[in-house]
């Protein structure tokens, strides 16, 4: 069966009153065992051989990776009608947002179009990226809740 008529099967399911039973009974599958093949699948292909020689390349990545969602984000909570202090906070919060990343990157290499070395340099990146979100959305919070606090 392909992986479109599984995801196409969990929609309809999801459509009836059986929804809540058979995310009970999945749920717990999901993250005993394929989520955490999942992330062991993507880090037995990571090699740390050529980080030295990729680090601009790595820090690129994750400065693009945080302006991207940050301003991004932001930038559609701000035209959404939120303040540019709630925006922030919308844009840090989806920074760590890097599973997608991770998917893609893992079925890309799989597929043979990415390098070892470009596939081990984006994950880096994304784990980085990953990292960096909480402390951020942690400074925009305290900004917004200094912020409030004055009015």
């Amino acid at each position: 069966m392909e992986l479109w008529a599984h995801f196409f099967a969990g929609i309809a399911v999801a459509q009836t009153d059986y929804k809540a039973e058979a995310l009970s009974d999945i749920e717990p599958l999901g993250y005993a065992t394929f989520i955490p093949l999942f992330f062991v699948s993507v880090g037995l292909n990571v090699r740390f051989d050529g980080i030295g020689r990729d680090w601009l390349f790595i820090l690129v990545l994750s400065v693009l990776g945080v302006l991207t969602k940050l301003w991004g984000c932001g930038l559609g909570a701000r035209i959404s009608g939120f303040q540019w202090l709630s925006a922030n906070v919308i844009g840090s919060g989806m920074i760590s947002r890097g599973e997608m990343g991770l998917i893609t990157a893992q079925i890309g290499f799989a597929a043979g179009l990415l390098r070892e070395d470009f596939y081990s340099a984006i994950i880096l990146a994304i784990i980085i990226v990953t990292m960096i979100a909480p402390f951020m959305l942690k400074r925009d919070i305290v900004k917004q809740q200094a912020y409030t606090a004055s009015e």
